[in-house]
């Protein structure tokens, strides 16, 4: 079973990976479902839908704010 996200418009988006031009691996999401499909998300990543409804995996970033900072304010 391939790893599938649904975004707020109701478009169904497939993780893929490919390779750049050093061999290393590159995550994307696309519509099609052919290709080479991934099950799950990669550790360190996560499924990003931008206000446009554009789906993206990106790195997590480590949080700035605690969220004990955040409690207090």
């Amino acid at each position: 079973m391939s790893m599938k996200h649904v975004n707020r418009k109701r478009d169904t988006y497939f993780l893929h990976e490919g390779k750049t031009k050093t061999g290393k691996p590159k995550y994307f999401f696309s519509k099609e479902s052919e290709g080479i499909l991934l099950d799950t998300i990669p550790n360190g990543y996560e499924v990003y839908e931008n206000p446009n409804a554009q789906v993206f995996l990106r790195k997590i970033t480590p949080q700035v704010i605690t969220n004990e900072e955040v409690q207090i304010v």
